[in-house]
């Protein structure tokens, strides 16, 4: 039980864990339900800047819809 509170702690504060994302350039909280992030893309020979405005809902983040987009303009690795 130790080991699940001690991953909350960590996954429930935005700023321990957003600048892991791949891409990450910043972020903003605007309230406990909604941020801005702001990523780095790699399509093919051009980069360019995305920001996304997340809503987390009762019914949880829109993970499969933000997952697509992030698959489709981040780079994969750390550059």
């Amino acid at each position: 039980m130790k080991r699940h509170r001690t991953i909350w702690e960590f996954v429930s504060v935005m700023d321990k864990w957003a600048p892991l994302v791949p891409g990450y350039i910043s972020h903003e909280i605007i309230n406990d339900r909604q941020s801005t992030w702001t990523f780095m893309g790699d399509i093919g020979i051009m980069k360019k800047k995305v920001s996304l405005k997340i809503d987390i809902t009762a019914k949880g983040v829109m993970g499969p819809m933000i997952n697509s987009i992030l698959k489709t303009f981040v780079s994969k690795d750390d550059d």
